[in-house]
This record gives C-alpha cells, structure tokens and sequence, in this order.
C-alpha cells in the first residue's frame, strides 16, 4: 500500500469520525468497493483451491478486508515503523494459514 494512501485515508477516516457529511458517504462506499473486490477474488481462490472447512467465503473476505485494510497498516507501517515488505510478507504467510490452510 503506497504511503501517501495511506496518510489520504487516515486524513479521509478522521473526517468522517468528525462528521464531515461530505467525506462520510463516499468513504463507506470506498469501503464497500473494497469488500466486494475481495469478496469476489477470494471466491476465484476458492474455485481453484477449497477453502479450510467452515470457512465461508464471505468470512474469507472480512479475514482478508481486515488484514488488508488500512486500519491496520498504518498503524504498523506507519506509526510504528515497520517495513512494508515486513508488513506485506507477514499478511501474505497470515492470508495463507487462515484462507488456505498453508503453514
């Protein structure tokens, strides 16, 4: 995730939690493109590689939403310094243990 969109949606967050009405409802519907986006490319992976069972797909694209997001990248990248490749390789290995089960 590029840092300066991550700072823009830090800045565009914070506008909406202080009510701004003009930044609010575009935000969510940024939010809700994203889910949809990963909700359809989980359920791609999921026709080329079973989910874990009981995993749903919808469950799959929260997992994915949430360690994807940019709550929680900015948090590790940018306010506690972690690399993004660090970052980037630590989802990557979490995305594959939930979503597929991998070690």
């Amino acid at each position: 995730m590029a840092r300066r969109a991550v700072g823009l949606l830090e800045v565009l967050r914070n506008a909406a939690a202080l009510g701004n009405e003009e930044i609010g409802p575009p935000r969510e519907r940024n939010k809700e493109q994203r889910r949809e986006v990963r909700e359809k490319l989980v359920g791609a992976l999921a026709k080329e590689h079973p989910l874990p069972a009981g995993m749903t797909v919808e469950r799959a694209a929260d997992i994915d939403c949430t360690l994807l997001g940019p709550e929680v990248h900015h948090p590790l990248v940018t306010e506690r310094g972690r690399s993004s490749r660090k970052w980037a390789d630590r989802v990557r290995a979490d995305l594959c243990r939930r979503l597929l089960g991998e070690v």
